[in-house]
């Protein structure tokens, strides 16, 4: 069986969570009756489910798009193993909160763990190392998976505590129609060609501009801005994760850019200080711009025929603009699958964990949910390219991506950044001064 015990309002955009979870000692002594209550599993059922020849796995998974593609899996699995499934769905703080506390307690309530790659600094202790069980077989075939996805919940040693099962990043999507009539044969390669084009591509008295970002006060600000920093060569942190490095001369750089895209070049709306994902989506399906710094999954609803009036014209570089001579660097971002420590059922949730990243169910679950796949098969099946065919596009953009730090303080001064950057791109501050202020101050969280 496969339920969904509770159901939310569906997620917006990347399942991220702000704000830094800490343990301590004290919830070891948390009763068990309390912890199986608050997962929603009765006492009596979960004794049963342990005295069953076979066991039932039991996972946490944010409510909306994620809990439906999650309960998807679980069914096949079921259908196909024979091995029951419970999935219960909460808002997004609640599974990471309850999800740590039952990993860090060792209660052992959770058997399929369901985690962002943001997560993996408080996750990856609990969690079951799986690079022994990587061999091609049953379906299963590790090297489909995607280089840069797989390489998120990797560890420095070589462990492997997860695979990515529904990852998405950010392409540089743009109107093929309007670079056709501007003469643009190809999207630009670097920054200042970038700015080349946009200016093109802008007509103000046509209430159209070359690029649109949400530059609101957001974590999808950072989320845009953090594109810039990879692709003028700058990090986030330091090689330990215990520093800030997003002040360096190439962060410095990056911000600017962004800043002066919308304050000197003008070649976004005036409103773009007010948007957030969803408005930067609009845009493009009003016409309001020509180019975005899209979150993978969004393009699917720029050339939706029922939201967009310009349907099928939203194409996708093979590749992000470079503030350097070396290629510019995307930032992905997304859920995996990994096994507790604590679980009793060890086997058959590995088993469940190959099963969801293998290339089949992948390929249904992007055809059917428009799951963000994570095989490098499914961005090259026909069937699935016939609907997007800028699918091999994302698979080259997103290649050699990195992702954002998964320390446990990141959270917090990705917080305190969406601010920051919110200041200089408001022009109250200089983006050199807000940068260097922030880090300052940032040392200290990442060390908490």
């Amino acid at each position: 069986m496969s339920k969904a015990l509770h159901r939310v309002d569906d997620m917006k955009g990347p399942g991220r969570s702000g704000g830094t979870l800490r343990i301590g000692r004290r919830l070891a002594s948390l009763a068990l009756t309390g912890l199986v209550a608050g997962l929603g599993l009765g006492l009596s059922e979960v004794q049963a489910q342990d005295k069953a020849d076979t066991p039932t796995l039991r996972m946490l998974v944010s409510a909306g798009s994620a809990g439906r593609v999650f309960n998807a899996i679980a069914e096949k699995f079921t259908a196909e193993t024979g091995i029951n499934t419970n999935v219960v769905e909460m808002p997004l703080n609640d599974v990471r909160q309850r999800t740590v506390l039952d990993l860090a307690t060792g209660a052992g309530e959770i058997d399929v763990v369901i985690l962002n790659n943001t997560w993996l600094g408080e996750f990856e202790p609990y969690l079951v190392d799986i690079s022994s069980e990587m061999s091609a077989g049953d379906g299963f075939d590790p090297a489909a998976i995607v280089p840069s996805m797989k390489a998120m919940f990797e560890k420095d040693d070589g462990a492997l505590v997860a695979l990515p099962v529904r990852i998405g990043g950010r392409v540089l999507a743009y109107r093929s129609d309007l670079f056709a009539e501007a003469g643009i044969t190809e999207p630009p390669k670097s920054w200042d060609e970038f700015v080349t084009v946009a200016q093109a591509l802008t007509n103000a008295d046509e209430g159209r501009y070359g690029f649109v970002a949400p530059l609101r006060q957001s974590i999808e600000l950072v989320d845009t801005w953090a594109i810039f920093v990879t692709s003028y060569g700058g990090q986030f942190v330091s090689s330990s994760g215990t520093e800030p490095a997003f002040a360096s001369t190439q962060g410095i750089a990056a911000t600017e850019m962004l800043v002066d895209l919308y304050r000197t070049h003008k070649v976004m709306p005036p409103e773009s200080i007010e948007l957030d994902g969803g408005g930067s989506i609009a845009a493009i399906q009003s016409g309001r711009a020509a180019m975005i710094l899209a979150f993978s999954p969004w393009v699917a609803q720029m050339n939706d025929p029922a939201k967009s009036q310009f349907p099928g014209k939203v194409a996708v570089a093979p590749y992000i603009p470079s503030g350097t001579d070396e290629k510019g660097v995307s930032v992905i971002n997304g859920w995996g699958v990994g096994v507790s420590k604590a679980s009793k059922a060890q086997e058959a949730a590995t088993r469940f964990v190959k099963f969801a990243a293998s290339p089949k169910v992948q390929l249904a679950l992007a055809q059917d949910l428009g799951n963000a796949p994570t095989v490098s098969s499914v961005f090259q099946d026909p069937d699935y390219l016939s609907t997007q065919p800028y699918a091999t596009d994302v698979l080259n953009a997103l290649g050699g991506a990195t992702t954002q730090p998964s320390t446990s303080g990141w959270s917090a001064v990705a917080e305190e950044l969406a601010r920051t950057l919110s200041l200089a791109v408001s022009g109250t501050e200089a983006p050199s001064d807000a940068l260097n202020d922030l880090s300052a101050r940032s040392g200290k969280i990442l060390q908490r």
